[in-house]
């Protein structure tokens, strides 16, 4: 701390003058969410559990940054509740290829009839925002990516009721095994509804490319669950813990997940050059300098009690 002695009553450093004031040249954007969590395309997973979540039609919406189009796994799970055998409800990958595919099942079992892939591609590794929808019985279903919908090498039908099963619901990689078609990348506010939404609340959700307050969603009453996957997560020096920001479905990673896979996320943007500075501050204090960084505590934590 400096010794300001000399000036207690200006508040001014010694030897400090007002002409060596610079204009910084650093800047920083993002988006509302400006946090993401990064998979590593071996085993890294989050789990939300065994509750259904959704039993019908239903909408899921996730933004992924894909690491490389050349390595990696043949196609990369994203949300999955599926245990590879008779207990499937639905997945979502995209392949290597940069084909987005999605499937649902009302039996346990996987059936083509059900099955939507995109001739659209995701061939960069770009942010891009996905939204899977399943229109029910008899009805196609729909992929859109970044707001507008894909075109289709075939475009399978919806299910009205899912299939009932306690398997785990898992982002990034399927749960029951690990080295089964792990996601090699970044990903960012995975949001649940138990609706087919419009397009119209399609490209709300894709909001110009950013991501937005999804309690402010036109929508919000069909919204079920809603991950940021980074901004509102906590690691405990084992897992990480994904706080569901409209229900209850809180998610916990893999194991062999750590603090360092917490990174940029979506419309995340600087320039300017530091020097010997985290590009990722965790425990930001809007509106001021005063950060900070909790220790052995995690989201849970976190009440809603008013001091009297």
């Amino acid at each position: 701390i400096p010794d300001d002695s000399s000036n207690s009553n200006t508040g001014t450093s010694s030897g400090m003058t007002q002409s060596a004031l610079q204009q910084s040249g650093l800047q920083h954007t993002s988006g509302f969410s400006p946090y993401a969590l990064d998979f590593d395309g071996t085993s890294n997973l989050i789990n939300f559990g065994t509750s259904q979540i959704v039993t019908g039609l239903f909408t899921f919406s996730l933004w992924i940054k894909r690491s490389s189009t050349s390595i990696g796994a043949t196609y990369q799970s994203m949300l999955t509740k599926d245990d590879i055998s008779g207990k499937r409800v639905f997945s979502s990958y995209v392949f290597k290829s940069g084909v987005v595919s999605f499937w649902v099942s009302g039996t346990g079992s996987y059936n083509s009839t059900y099955s939507v892939q995109t001739s659209t591609l995701i061939n960069d590794t770009n942010w891009h925002n996905l939204i899977f929808i399943n229109n029910g019985d008899n009805n196609n279903n729909q992929v859109f990516i970044d707001g507008e919908e894909a075109s289709y090498t075939s475009q399978g039908t919806g299910i009205t009721t899912l299939f009932s099963t306690s398997s785990y619901t898992s982002l990034a990689s399927n749960l029951y095994n690990t080295s089964y078609s792990p996601f090699n990348g970044s990903m960012s506010n995975l949001s649940i509804w138990n609706v087919g939404l419009t397009s119209s609340q399609v490209t709300e959700i894709y909001s110009e490319g950013i991501p937005s307050n999804l309690n402010n969603h036109s929508a919000v009453s069909s919204l079920v669950s809603w991950w940021q996957l980074g901004s509102n997560s906590s690691f405990n020096n084992t897992v990480w813990t994904c706080l569901d920001e409209k229900g209850t479905n809180d998610g916990e990673s893999s194991t062999n997940m750590s603090e360092v896979d917490i990174v940029n996320g979506v419309g995340y943007s600087s320039n300017g050059v530091s020097t010997n500075m985290s590009d990722n501050v965790i425990g930001d204090a809007p509106y001021s300098t005063a950060n900070s960084l909790s220790v052995n505590m995690d989201v849970l934590d976190r009440t809603t009690d008013i001091p009297s």
